[in-house]
């Protein structure tokens, strides 16, 4: 793969994930105010806890292949690589079903007991369902991401979740359906995109290569705790926030979050342009440059549009959601204040995958996670909602530099020096006014104007970088 043919498949990706991803967070951005205003707080809630449950199920059953299976692909002759996906198809299956049936057994545990509210059994089994038919998801969408084929993967994240958007839109607004229809709609909508991934493996029926897929898992492996930890620093404080102030607490915080959740949405863009290069050429000393150009680019345009977003976030959370959701827009900045430590751990992060040195990930993130929820149990008590939000910032922090200790050992790609300071300086003057609106709410317009175009300046400097003709 020759300079111009990586830097064109990168701007391509970054455009196909950009325009996809923009897409799906305006039909998401369309469709929560429309269930929390028919629905209420403690409705979604609910379903918001329900997302975190069917995350870890998918992410036990996966075994770490999410984010393995790529790099064993580029480390293998091609001829054994449908021996590969066979074999890791069969051992996915098999945790599917065992996940999936002690999530069960588990459910019928807790109904038996009478202590399953506020799931009923239907939501259950169609979460459960869910989980199955996203598993079909997992290998095509790691080698579709290796192989830079980011049409696929729009394709299958359209289905996915452009068409339950769709369904939970017509359903709830349209027929004034309730909170079973968006876990009906949930499941069809992974049901359909398990259809579509049919035709890739029928492409792979070949003796499966045993050997290939236990090196995968045994990469993989190492990951689930790892990602189990990043559910706890997500998740796991919705789960307290229901135990302490109850699900419509939970709602005003699902609220918040989906603030950090669109944000975050456009992170992974990037990293999805941007990972398959850096994993192909990190210990290339003659693409050294190039990479630390998308690492700059990379960092600028995350902190600048994350100045934006705690400018922006807040007026949209009153204005869309309504006064009722006036407490979720004060918890926004903080939590997005927590997504800047989150964006600088991605580069240390890929490091350590790229080089296979993972052993230390899953200390330092299950780490991370149990002192932010340990946070979060003994702020709520003293600040409420705030407290959940405080925590949820301080594990992010400690994600952030316990893995960038772990890293700084390895040989990894960072970003230039001007770039770090104008990543801190958009990240300090969003922290400077973070707690005039946690106490008050959005800023006023003068404030806005002021620091909009800090904002923009160094989120499109970033853009330039990204989309510059190199490479």
């Amino acid at each position: 793969m020759d300079g111009p043919t990586s830097g064109q498949r990168l701007r391509r990706n970054l455009a196909v994930y950009g325009l996809s991803d923009a897409l799906l967070q305006a039909l998401s951005f369309a469709l929560m105010p429309l269930v929390a205003r028919k629905l209420g707080a403690e409705p979604l809630g609910v379903w918001s806890t329900s997302l975190g449950l069917l995350s870890v199920l998918t992410t036990v059953a996966g075994l770490g292949l999410a984010s393995s299976l790529g790099r064993v692909w580029l480390d293998r002759p091609a001829l054994e690589r449908s021996g590969l996906l066979v074999a890791s198809r069969r051992r996915l299956g098999q945790a599917a079903v065992a996940v999936v049936g002690v999530g069960a057994l588990i459910a019928a545990a807790f109904a038996a007991a009478g202590r399953l509210a506020p799931w009923e059994t239907t939501t259950v089994a169609l979460l459960l369902a869910t989980a199955l038919a996203l598993q079909f998801q997992v290998l095509p969408r790691a080698i579709w991401s290796t192989e830079e084929q980011a049409g696929r993967v729009v394709r299958l994240n359209l289905l996915t979740n452009g068409l339950f958007v769709v369904a939970a839109f017509a359903g709830i607004v349209g027929g004034g359906a309730g909170l079973t229809w968006l876990f009906g709609a949930r499941f069809l909508a992974s049901l359909a995109a398990a259809l579509s991934t049919l035709s890739f493996y029928r492409q792979h029926r070949v003796a499966p290569n045993q050997a290939a897929a236990d090196e995968a898992i045994r990469l993989g492996l190492p990951s689930v705790p790892h990602q189990l930890a990043h559910w706890a620093l997500s998740i796991a404080d919705r789960f307290v926030i229901g135990a302490m102030l109850g699900f419509a607490a939970v709602g005003q915080y699902a609220v918040a979050y989906l603030c950090v959740d669109v944000f975050a949405l456009g992170l992974h863009t990037m990293n999805k342009a941007i990972a398959p290069q850096v994993a192909r050429w990190h210990s290339d000393p003659t693409r050294r440059d190039y990479l630390t150009a998308l690492t700059s680019g990379y960092l600028r345009t995350a902190f600048g549009a994350l100045l934006l977003s705690m400018v922006a976030a807040p007026h949209l959370v009153v204005l869309t959601f309504g006064d009722s959701f006036a407490p979720a827009a004060r918890l926004v900045p903080v939590l997005l204040l927590a997504a800047g430590p989150w964006a600088l751990y991605f580069p240390e992060v890929g490091a350590l995958f790229y080089q296979r040195r993972v052993g230390g990930l899953p200390a330092a993130t299950v780490t991370s996670a149990l002192l932010s929820v340990a946070a979060v149990w003994l702020l709520i008590p003293i600040m409420g909602l705030l407290g959940a939000a405080l925590g949820t910032l301080i594990g992010y922090t400690l994600l952030w530099h316990f893995t960038r200790a772990i890293a700084v050992k390895a040989e990894r790609v960072t970003a230039d020096r001007n770039s770090n300071l104008i990543a801190a300086g958009s990240w300090l003057l969003g922290a400077a006014v973070t707690p005039w609106m946690a106490m008050n709410g959005p800023l006023p317009l003068v404030a806005c104007l002021a620091l909009t175009p800090i904002g923009g300046w160094v989120c499109w400097s970033g853009i330039k970088v990204l989309l510059a003709r190199r490479g």
